[in-house]
């Protein structure tokens, strides 16, 4: 296939590990905050016991509860972060692979979304949680996304229609100009709405509240077919 004079942007953010590891600069004092994070949780769980069983039970499972976590328990929870950091990365590769037979692919962080400036003619893939397309969205104007879902045992994204193994067929039909918008949204009760996926901005969304939903003036097309 004869690559398009278009370009493929792929929009990525850091895994937890890469945002471990540049918080705590080393896998040891990342496997440290870890440590103290559960034991914290612990903690705090401990004390919401009941003071309504017998004192010696309570002081008993109080204790319990704030036991140190084990270095195994450690490693085990940071090799989940490390298994996530392999996934998107296999992932990630297999996109590139894919697009540069459509397109110059370019990879971009979501921290340069802000200032990036994007050709009407660009096709944007977001790899990662539904709040980055939300917040792509923001900057891409009316250009096509396709959002790709690039660990679906984690991650369970309604804007996220895609893996690395079918969104070529995405691809296929975009430059075609075949493509729609379409949105579900499922709000869950004592939930919360985020704004364009920033997680401390949010709206409180509890049972029996009721939200007016308008169409905004900004608008994003995504790819769902």
């Amino acid at each position: 296939m004869q690559q398009s004079t278009k370009k493929a942007i792929i929009v990525k953010d850091q895994t937890r590990l890469e945002g471990l590891k540049a918080r705590f600069n080393t896998t040891e004092q990342a496997k440290f905050y870890l440590r103290q994070a559960k034991s914290n949780f612990l903690t705090k769980k401990a004390s919401k016991l009941s003071f309504s069983k017998n004192l010696p039970q309570f002081k008993l499972e109080i204790q319990q509860q704030q036991e140190i976590p084990s270095y195994d328990a450690t490693n085990s929870a940071y090799k989940d972060y490390e298994d996530e950091h392999k996934n998107f990365y296999k992932a990630l590769d297999i996109i590139k692979d894919i697009l540069s037979k459509y397109a110059k692919v370019k990879v971009i962080d979501k921290s340069f979304l802000p200032s990036y400036i994007f050709d009407d003619t660009d096709i944007v893939v977001v790899v990662g949680r539904d709040g980055l397309v939300a917040n792509t969205a923001k900057y891409v104007s009316n250009i096509p996304i396709i959002g790709v879902n690039p660990d679906a045992t984690r991650y369970d994204g309604i804007l996220l229609p895609y893996t690395c193994n079918n969104f070529e067929y995405a691809i296929d039909n975009v430059f075609q100009n075949k493509y729609n918008f379409k949105l579900e949204s499922l709000m869950p009760k004592n939930g919360k709405i985020f704004s364009d996926g920033i997680e401390t901005d949010f709206l409180q969304f509890n049972s029996g509240a009721i939200a007016t939903i308008n169409i905004a003036q900004q608008k994003a097309k995504l790819v769902v077919i």
